[in-house]
């Protein structure tokens, strides 16, 4: 396997247009040619296929999916659209995912199915559960090709009532009372329940929102989720200390 292999990438897209043309525009700017697909979940709105079709990045309307009820169906269709291609890598990504420089690659990146990211976990005890953060996704095609032949991500039992990839209170509560499906864990619990391993990436720096400290761990990372400026992670530690000084007068009252 050469060290730069070709890559696919993927991401979904929501109601959130607006940051489309500066991941994309990043992403060319890195990778001029690799394959590229947005799907926008059920969104009509224009603007998603007019930044595509700027970039030379594939476009799919596709049906909404990422809610409870169609449990790991959003996962799957992308793992699905890689598996189209020739690639041996896809890279998963969000919107407001930014690409500063190309990954590296190693032949055990291939030799076995392999999930790929900064790793995280959910859940406790023998519920416990790890997994990568969603905003970048690495998934080699010995993992895709394992995970889509045993329609996993399809079963029943990924939706409503039971919830199988929901195995701490924050996610059945995400799925019950937010209604929302999650890529990285019902991903996560494929991976689980498939043996197939998880393992940190170099590179990648993904958290779930910005902070100072996330803005400082991410300054030498090639693709870093979600954007980070300055700016703005110093916007995000302030709105936090307000909350927290809120909450503390709230209490005293």
């Amino acid at each position: 396997m050469p060290a730069e292999p070709d890559l696919f990438f993927i991401m979904q897209c929501y109601e959130d247009a607006a940051r489309l043309p500066r991941c994309l525009g990043r992403l060319r700017r890195h990778y001029p040619r690799a394959r590229a697909l947005v799907i926008s979940d059920g969104c009509g709105d224009p603007a998603i296929s007019r930044a595509c079709g700027e970039h030379g990045v594939g476009f799919e309307l596709g049906a909404r999916l990422f809610t409870h009820e169609h449990g790991g169906a959003a996962m799957h269709r992308l793992l699905a659209r890689f598996l189209e291609g020739p690639e041996p890598v896809m890279i998963k990504m969000d919107p407001d995912t930014d690409v500063f420089g190309p990954l590296e690659f190693t032949p055990s990146d291939f030799e076995r199915p392999k999930v790929l990211g900064m790793l995280q976990s959910t859940g406790s005890g023998s519920a416990r559960m790890p997994g990568v953060q969603g905003g970048c996704v690495v998934v080699n095609r010995l993992a895709a090709e394992r995970i889509v032949a045993s329609g996993l991500l399809l079963h029943d039992d990924m939706g409503p009532p039971r919830y199988v990839w929901a195995v701490s209170p924050q996610l059945m509560r995400r799925a019950r009372e937010l209604g929302l499906s999650s890529h990285d864990w019902t991903l996560a619990y494929a991976c689980r329940t498939l043996g197939i391993p998880i393992e940190p990436k170099a590179g990648i720096f993904s958290v779930w929102k910005p902070s100072l400290r996330a803005w400082l761990g991410s300054r030498r990372s090639r693709i870093v989720h979600p954007r980070m400026t300055l700016w703005l992670c110093l916007r995000a530690e302030f709105g936090g200390l307000l909350r927290r000084h809120n909450r503390g007068l709230a209490a005293r009252s």
